[in-house]
């Protein structure tokens, strides 16, 4: 059963959504588990609660195929009681959009490999 949306920003996400099951830190003290990703943000699972509108930083891992670190901040665009929030990527350089792009293109490319379905 999906779980509706408490709080949702008018913005929407644009771009390819993969799937993504990856361990994200959060604000450096807490984890939350990315469920899947796009250009422009992504969906975290997560127990914590955070407001909507507030920034926040992520720091997660991608290969492509080599592993690439990255700390993006992002701001809250959706709140799903339970289940996670919605964050929309506020990108600090030019080089996150392109390796997050690189990453999206590298899964969607490869996904007869079953890398969509870890």
């Amino acid at each position: 059963m999906e779980r509706k949306a408490l709080a949702t920003e008018l913005e929407h996400r644009w771009g390819t959504r993969i799937p993504f099951n990856q361990e994200v830190l959060i604000d450096n003290k807490t984890f939350g588990v990315m469920r899947d990703m796009s250009i422009s943000g992504c969906f975290i699972d997560s127990k914590v609660i955070f407001g909507l509108g507030q920034q926040i930083s992520l720091r997660f891992n991608l290969s492509i195929p080599e592993p690439a670190p990255l700390t993006i901040s992002g701001r809250i665009v959706n709140i799903r009681p339970g289940a996670g929030f919605g964050i929309k990527f506020n990108y600090e350089s030019q080089e996150q959009p392109e390796i997050v792009r690189k990453f999206i293109a590298h899964v969607l490319n490869s996904n007869s490999s079953g890398l969509l379905n870890k």
